[in-house]
């Protein structure tokens, strides 16, 4: 098994740290990962491993102003950057994987940036997946609050707040929620402008649920109290045939780190196997039933 590190530069020459996990043997895919607000890519080590584990090489990295990448913490200069990173990221996975089929893998913060990027970028990868999406926030915040971080972009772009997300709701999971509260690299900044322009991407993607074509495999966990379960359901239900969407019952915000993970790893793996073509071995467990 190998695991490397790698420090890349961004177009505008921000450091970004990155991240792979391997075989020695030639990947059947290379999932291309993209993590959520405030966290970082070190948080899937485990969830990564267990790819590796079925020949699936996964490569990620720490979002700008995340982790151990340079950046004010919970800052871009604009979504645009974020964009640009996500090509970066597709161009070294196809330098590091050349001859492996890509997909696109992006979790709530992540998962926004994975759709907006296939929509706007039509970028050649054999799918994406979409865990828990930030279209829209569980509770949605007021129309005064926000005009009042659109007045505050005019003056003080990169305001910092507290996003006050509660740990315990991220995973049932208590070792989870102790962790997440204890890991130095974890955050809960975000700034105005990253705020402004989450709403500005959640809306261009609800509008335009018609344009994702390529295989998309969209899960939320019905009992998601951060990002909006509704929202996922009512994109998935828009788009085109070749979209899988699967509500798990129950279950919380980080359907990788909740107590039946097994089970949506099964899933995921399912999933790519019928879209690729090849055949990832799956752990035991009974696979479940797709919802749309």
């Amino acid at each position: 098994m190998l695991h490397q590190e790698y420090t890349w530069r961004a177009f505008d020459n921000t450091k970004l740290f990155a991240q792979s996990w391997q075989t020695k043997e030639k990947p059947k895919v290379v999932i291309n990962l993209i993590h959520g607000l405030g966290e970082h890519s070190g948080r899937y080590s485990q969830w990564s491993e267990w790819f590796q584990n079925q020949n699936c090489a996964v490569l990620a990295f720490d979002l700008r102003g995340h982790g151990r990448s340079e950046g004010k913490r919970g800052y871009t200069p604009s979504y645009q950057h974020l964009m640009k990173d996500i090509d970066l990221l597709l161009k070294k996975s196809q330098l590091l994987f050349p001859d492996s089929p890509k997909i696109l893998y992006g979790h709530s913060l992540g998962g926004n940036l994975a759709l907006n990027y296939v929509i706007t970028h039509h970028p050649h990868i054999a799918g994406i997946i979409s865990t828990s999406p930030l279209l829209r926030l569980f509770q949605q915040p007021p129309e005064w609050q926000t005009l009042l971080v659109k007045n505050i972009i005019r003056i003080y772009p990169s305001f910092l707040a507290k996003t006050r997300l509660k740990a315990t709701d991220i995973s049932h999971n208590p070792e989870v929620v102790k962790k997440y509260k204890d890991d130095p690299l974890v955050h809960d900044l975000i700034t105005a402008r990253l705020y402004f322009e989450i709403q500005v991407a959640s809306r261009l993607i609800l509008s335009n649920k018609h344009k994702v074509s390529i295989p998309l495999l969209l899960m939320h966990g019905t009992s998601d109290r951060i990002t909006s379960y509704n929202a996922s359901r009512q994109f998935a239900n828009n788009t085109s045939s070749n979209t899988t969407f699967k509500g798990w019952t129950g279950m919380y915000h980080e359907l990788h780190n909740e107590n039946n993970n097994a089970e949506v790893f099964n899933f995921i793996v399912n999933w790519i196997d019928q879209i690729i073509g090849n055949k990832c071995k799956i752990n035991s467990g009974q696979l479940l039933t797709s919802e749309r």
